[in-house]
C-alpha cells in the first residue's frame, strides 16, 4: 500500500473519530464500536455463517454489518472494524463478504488492495497511534495491550510492528 492510501486512510479515521467521539485523547478503550456504527447509520447483526471461513459481511443497501456470533470478542471487533473501512472507503461496494483466508490469500490485486486498505483502517481505528504510542512505553507487554484495546495479540504485534515499536 502506497504512504498516500495510509495517510487518506488515516486521516479517514481521524474524521470518524472526531465526529463520534469529539476530543480524541478523551476516548475510552476499548473503543465503544456501537457508537461508531450509529454515527455511520449502520446495524451489528450477529448470527452463525454456514461457512465457517466466514468472519463477517458488510450489506451497503441494507446498512447492516454481520459478524460470527461463535468469534471472540477482538475477533468481532476487528471484523466490525474491517467492515467499517469497506463501508467508508469503499463506497462503490455493495457488499463485502470477510473471509478468514482473505487476510494472507486474497483473490486478486483489487481485492489484495482493498483489503490491506480495509485492514489498516481496521487497525487505526481500534489502535490509534497516540493511544499506542503512549500505552507501550507504559507497559511493553502486547498481551496486556491486547486486552486494552479489545484485539488479538496478534493485531496488536502487528500494529506496534507497523509503528516500528517492535522489530519485526
Amino acid at each position: 500500500m502506497k504512504d498516500d492510501d495510509i495517510q487518506a486512510i488515516n486521516s479517514e479515521v481521524t474524521r470518524l473519530l472526531t465526529a463520534v467521539f469529539g476530543d480524541i485523547s478523551a476516548i475510552k478503550l476499548p473503543l465503544d464500536l456501537s457508537r461508531v456504527l450509529d454515527y455511520c447509520g449502520l446495524t451489528l447483526r450477529e448470527g452463525t455463517f454456514e461457512s465457517e471461513e466466514l468472519a463477517g459481511a458488510l450489506d451497503r443497501d441494507g446498512k447492516t454489518i454481520f459478524v460470527e456470533s461463535a468469534d471472540t470478542y477482538a475477533r468481532k471487533n476487528f471484523t466490525i472494524a474491517h467492515e467499517l473501512g469497506h463501508f467508508k472507503l469503499h463506497k462503490d461496494m455493495a457488499t463485502d463478504i470477510f473471509y478468514r483466508y482473505q487476510v494472507n490469500k486474497p483473490e486478486d490485486a483489487d481485492d489484495m488492495e482493498r483489503e490491506l486498505q480495509a485492514n489498516q483502517f481496521a487497525a487505526t481505528l481500534l489502535m490509534p497511534e497516540q493511544f499506542v504510542r503512549q500505552l507501550w512505553e507504559v507497559t511493553k507487554e502486547i498481551d496486556k495491550l491486547a486486552q486494552i484495546f479489545g484485539v488479538s495479540p496478534e493485531a496488536m504485534r502487528r500494529r506496534l510492528q507497523y509503528l516500528r515499536l517492535v522489530a519485526d
